[in-house]
């Protein structure tokens, strides 16, 4: 007995002491700062995985994975993993064993984030201390590191060679999370100070990146939270600068291009081929192992997929699919809901689920795929954010 008592008392300490938020904190700017590399995953599997398995008893996690969320997510995972069956290249083994292996991965960080979340409510301070000077790294390189045929452009570089507009969704997430922490009325004055450098410096990096999804869904974001919090007269000044910085990206040589006519990304018309496909196919959709790539015959070229996650969805599981993925959505924005009426300081689980949906209807590309920031930043970490609230929520009653 004195042993277990022992063991109860040091994992009591280890939560107390916040050192799993910590980690996970540290993990989540690595999207920031270290993304693709070998350090950011090998910290996923032994700093965030392993801890929460060691560390965590039985009686927290089965919780969070009898979550309704939890089940509902488990269910569409599951259901795409099954669609492989009809896939035309479903056969493929490598592929196979990757889509079951992020699946994996992808309900792994999920409970990971509940139990470890569920457990600190302070967890968003701590992500703030780690975030905004990431935020900064990355600021001053993206400064210093403009190139010259686009002078007036920023992009976070660092690991993001290849696409650097997936290293903006991180820097989009600390707009968030330094938003709640500045309106938190119980934070000390350094929490807000730092929440405030971490909101204006996240609009204005988004602003010269001219990431219109990223701008649209922190903005969004910002304004349900101070209508929240009913905090209107900074929400008249919220919706006066956004009209007066429309106007100078339109109006002024500010940036490089106009946030209206921006006609190469041709979301409408690689929406509706996406559609078509979809009809092609409605009830199960074409596996998930489908071509990812939309073909715009209008246009007589391909695109990179159907940037919105739920027309991805349906291409590849059909309306069967589509109802699963819009399941999770409602699941977990209830339950996100209940927890900030119960707790009114308690609304970013929610906040970060609207941020994500709003990015992923723009550049939602794949569901199970391997560590990237738009799903596992825009869906994933939300839900175990989410489930971990509600938790704690039922327990203190």
């Amino acid at each position: 007995m004195s042993a277990l008592k022992t063991v109860h008392d040091w994992r009591h300490s280890v939560f107390s002491s916040g050192v799993l938020t910590w980690l996970l904190a540290a993990f989540v700017a690595g999207f920031l700062v270290a993304y693709s590399t070998r350090g950011h995953r090998d910290f996923l599997y032994f700093l965030v995985f392993l801890p929460s398995l060691c560390l965590v008893s039985w009686r927290d996690w089965k919780p969070v994975l009898l979550h309704p969320a939890f089940i509902a997510l488990f269910a569409l995972i599951g259901y795409a993993l099954l669609s492989q069956l009809w896939s035309e290249s479903g056969q493929s083994g490598d592929l196979v064993f990757d889509r079951i292996r992020w699946a994996i991965l992808a309900l792994a960080f999920v409970g990971s984030v509940a139990v470890i979340l569920g457990k600190d409510s302070n967890w968003p301070e701590r992500f703030l201390i780690v975030l905004v000077p990431a935020l900064y790294i990355v600021f001053v390189h993206a400064w210093l590191n403009i190139e010259e045929s686009s002078r007036q452009t920023l992009h976070n570089t660092l690991f993001y060679h290849e696409n650097p507009i997936r290293g903006s969704v991180g820097i989009a997430l600390v707009g968030v999370v330094s938003l709640v922490c500045l309106l938190r009325s119980d934070k000390q004055i350094f929490f807000r100070i730092l929440g405030l450098l971490g909101v204006t410096s996240s609009f204005t990096f988004l602003f010269l990146a001219e990431s219109r999804g990223l701008l649209l869904a922190l903005f969004v974001s910002s304004l349900l939270l101070l209508a929240l919090k009913r905090c209107w007269w900074i929400l008249g000044v919220a919706v006066f600068l956004a009209v007066a910085g429309f106007i100078v990206a339109e109006y002024s040589d500010v940036l490089t291009r106009s946030f209206i006519d921006r006609g190469s990304s041709r979301r409408f018309e690689i929406w509706l081929a996406a559609l078509e496909r979809i009809a092609a196919t409605p009830l199960f959709g074409e596996g998930l192992n489908s071509p990812r790539e939309v073909y715009v015959s209008g246009l007589g070229r391909y695109f990179y997929s159907a940037h919105n996650i739920f027309l991805v969805v349906a291409i590849f599981g059909g309306l069967v699919g589509l109802c699963l993925l819009v399941n999770v959505y409602g699941i977990a924005s209830w339950t996100a809901i209940k927890v900030g009426v119960v707790d009114d300081s308690n609304w970013l689980p929610f906040l970060l689920l609207v941020f994500g949906c709003i990015n992923l209807s723009f550049v939602g590309h794949e569901l199970i795929y391997r560590v990237e920031p738009h799903v596992w930043l825009g869906l994933w970490f939300p839900l175990g954010a989410i489930i971990g609230a509600d938790v704690a929520r039922k327990a203190r009653q």
